[in-house]
């Protein structure tokens, strides 16, 4: 028996020294060069690229399992360019194999060394990364061709021991892991654009299953350098399977630095992540200077975009995001993102912010030289106000749109024609088409435009392509705006509709502030219902129609002096000579009108105050921005105080009003006038029956006369 024992301890001797003997001594007389043709089909066979290896592999097996290999290249498919998809210039990796028996991993090193990544978009939108060359793509996968029924088959769930199984480790352990000089270039070619982050050196420090790893992590994107620093776990000893912990600092462009805390759950199975993220107050003019040192961005403002934070909380799986207690911001407005949800298949999007102000007018483009010496449009006006809050930039928007040159219309460099309305590319509509939009926002001050607007609640709403204002309230100079609308993007042409009520607003300081005019005063109450189509400024105002009330309380035309008008006619009524600030104030005025395709119509506008009446009616023109007015002025009692103490009570100057809405024209209507003040009707009709008329009506009609022939003196001098 003892020398059974003996021969069988020799036996297993002989087979351990034989097993050492063969991993030491084989690999040294075995070429794996001539086996270089298998590994590459293989490599390609799993990838679906055509591979190569151009440099010399070695193999070692004890004690340490030692893989190098140079040289390797995946090709992108076929027609997908000269570029090979990837390239490394070595490999190497150290594995201990005695610890592999008791599922332990030691890694002494484990280098990529030259890794560069070629991804390319051809002009159709395909990938030269999803192309698959020698069938690979068309090979059913198991998990398709499973049967679902059957028992054991699609994959393991999480948790459970397959899954486990697979990533079930005691121990690991990593001395150096790196990956240095690496390159990703991307080429868009449906855009034109291309970037490159190069330089790429990536460092692991402390790898194993129950520690935090350090993670180091340079690169240079598009030759401006950035960096990631900080730790990744411990991973656990089922990687994938437990939540991961993140905790990392980025650095980018030395002008914005980050920071990401949270982790990522299940990320094999059914990955979703939770993160804490701050972005520290930075100056984005800069950023964009290092990024894209040929693009200046210019603000009105020239300290606009000089400061932007971050902070919030993101979470979410693949299919959606979600961001709550967010803190934006930009310059001295302030952010508060309550909510925001984000699902990408759809998409749908839910969203609550309050805004504490914002100054849009700090980020538009600066007004060029010319703009800003242009004489701004509107009404005669006696004396400009010391802050015209003039916006030129936006005139020059409103001129292109409305096809209005500053020169002859054509292309003084080409000569070619200014392109019309109709031959501009069409905006599209599709990527909103499919959007679900739930979103409240709260601004407590909006300047825009000149104009400033406070405790502002907008409320809207879209699906099917329908997107519904459905409340919008504001409080606007002293008075109160409310609307509700909607805007239809079923069609190529967008149709927008909205209906306005406006109370006790001062009309004045609004028409000053947002438009640099002074024609109007007093409180105004409104009520618009309005509707247009087209996405242009010029093919919203042509097709404009609707109805609407206006009705002023308290406040003066500034710019005519109706009273005056009303007593003489001198020059054809020339502004010029109505005084150093001419005005008419009036007790109330109101202005119903009717809008059919940029026409508005004026059927009876009546001004009261305690020295004048006047009616109006007329249209004025949105899409020629012509007038074409009849006005009526009629005095009513002594104007004692305006130059003139002699009773005019009746008398009536009709007034046309022509012109442009920027230089309106008035003249007097003799026609009417003669037609009005001498023989009507009635008289006709006395003299043809008997060749008389009374005697009252005779003194009545020999003063109009004098009135006229003193109104025609006015008028032609003598």
């Amino acid at each position: 028996m003892k020398r059974v024992f003996t021969y069988g301890l020799f036996a297993i001797a002989a087979l351990i020294l034989l097993l050492v003997g063969a991993v030491l001594i084989v690999p040294r007389f075995l070429d794996l060069q001539r086996y270089t043709p298998t590994i590459e089909k293989t490599i390609s066979k799993h990838t679906g690229m055509p591979a190569h290896l151009n440099g010399e592999i070695t193999l070692s097996l004890f004690p340490w399992i030692a893989l190098t290999f140079e040289d390797l290249q995946l090709d992108g498919p076929s027609g997908s360019g000269q570029q090979p998809l990837l390239q490394v210039r070595s490999f190497e990796a150290r594995l201990k194999t005695l610890p592999l028996l008791t599922k332990n991993i030691e890694i002494s090193r484990f280098i990529i060394d030259g890794p560069q990544l070629y991804l390319e978009k051809d002009e159709q939108g395909g990938g030269n990364w999803q192309k698959q060359a020698h069938g690979a793509s068309s090979a059913p996968s198991p998990t398709a061709t499973a049967d679902p029924d059957r028992e054991g088959s699609g994959p393991p769930e999480a948790g459970s021991p397959a899954a486990a199984g697979a990533f079930q480790l005691n121990s690991l352990e990593v001395a150096e892991f790196s990956l240095k000089n690496g390159s990703i270039r991307v080429v868009d070619r449906t855009s034109g654009t291309s970037h490159e982050m190069s330089a790429i050196n990536l460092q692991l420090n402390d790898v194993s299953l129950d520690r935090p790893i350090s993670l180091n992590l340079e690169a240079l994107f598009d030759n401006q350098p950035l960096r990631i620093t900080g730790s990744i776990g411990p991973l656990g000893a089922q990687p994938g399977s437990t939540p991961l912990p993140i905790d990392l600092n980025f650095t980018a462009f030395d002008t914005m630095k980050s920071r990401i805390t949270g982790s990522i759950q299940e990320l094999v199975a059914n990955p979703s992540y939770q993160f804490d993220i701050t972005v520290d107050p930075f100056n984005p003019k800069q950023l964009i200077d290092r990024v894209k040192p040929d693009v200046s961005l210019q603000t009105a403002d020239p300290q606009a975009l000089e400061n932007f934070s971050l902070k919030a909380n993101l979470r979410g799986t693949a299919q959606q995001l979600e961001v709550a207690d967010g803190t934006i911001v930009i310059d001295d407005t302030t952010l508060s993102l309550e909510r925001m949800m984000t699902v990408f298949a759809g998409p749908r999007i839910d969203l609550a912010m309050t805004i504490d102000r914002i100054d849009l007018d700090r980020y538009l483009p600066p007004a060029s030289a010319d703009q800003a010496s242009r004489p701004s449009s509107g009404a005669p006006v006696a004396q400009q106000p010391e802050n015209t809050g003039s916006h030129p930039q936006d005139d020059a928007r409103d001129q292109q749109s409305t096809g209005e040159q500053t020169d002859t219309g054509a292309n003084q460099e080409t000569g070619a024609e200014p392109p019309t309305s109709a031959e501009r590319p069409a905006a599209t509509y599709e990527s909103l088409r499919n959007l679900v939009l739930t979103a409240v926002i709260k601004l407590g001050e909006v300047r825009v435009h000149g104009a400033t607007a406070t405790s502002v609640t907008l409320d809207l709403s879209g699906e099917d392509a329908l997107f519904t204002l459905n409340s919008l309230a504001l409080d606007l100079y002293e008075g109160h705006l409310s609307a509700t609308g909607s805007v239809d993007l079923g069609k190529n042409v967008p149709a927008s509709s909205i209906t306005a009520a406006i109370e006790s607003v001062q009309v004045g300081p609004l028409l000053r502030d947002f438009a640099d005019k002074d024609l109007l005063e007093g409180r105004l109450t409104a009520d618009l219902d309005l509707a247009a189509s087209g996405d242009r400024s010029a093919d919203i105002v042509s097709s404009l129609n609707g109805t609407g009330t206006l009705h002023f309380n308290d406040g003066a035309l500034i710019g005519l002096d109706l009273a005056r008008l009303a007593r003489t006619i001198t020059s054809g009524f020339s502004l010029d000579e109505q005084g150093e600030r001419p005005r008419t104030d009036f007790s109330e005025l109101n202005l119903p009108v009717t809008i059919a395709h940029g026409l508005i119509t004026i059927p009876e506008a009546t001004l009261k105050s305690p020295f004048i009446r006047a009616d109006a009616s007329g249209t004025a023109n949105l899409v020629t921005k012509t007038l074409d007015l009849r006005l009526r002025p009629e005095l009513v009692a002594t104007i004692k105080g305006q130059g003139d103490e002699e009773q005019r009570s009746g008398l009536a100057v009709p007034v046309l009003v022509g012109g442009t809405f920027s230089d309106p024209t008035f003249l007097p209507d003799l026609e009417a006038l003669a037609r009005e003040q001498l023989l009507n009707r009635q008289d006709v009709q006395d003299i043809i029956k008997d060749g008389t008329i009374t005697p009252e009506r005779r003194e009545q009609l020999s003063e109009e006369v004098e009135k006229a022939k003193g109104l025609l003196k006015g008028l032609f001098g003598n």
